[in-house]
């Protein structure tokens, strides 16, 4: 990989971190014991779509637990 930018940062009161020209609005950070951090970009994406069925279950499912039901079976 290639070094697109080096520079040092300075974390705020609440330990955060500003990083400058970020291409993604998400990254997951990893933190490692000996206080380095991993960035990892990452993508937001439409979660794949809730059959008809499956929908109808969680419904019942949310009717019944106000009423202490298990409709599980």
């Amino acid at each position: 990989m290639e070094i697109r930018q080096s520079y040092v940062v300075k974390t705020d009161a609440k330990r955060r971190v500003l990083l400058r020209g970020k291409p993604y609005p998400y990254y997951r950070v990893r933190e490692f014991s000996n206080g380095c951090l991993l960035l990892e970009p990452r993508e937001m994406v439409a979660p794949q779509g809730i059959t008809a069925g499956d929908l109808e279950d969680l419904e019942n499912m949310a009717e019944a637990f106000p009423r202490g039901e298990d409709d599980a079976g």
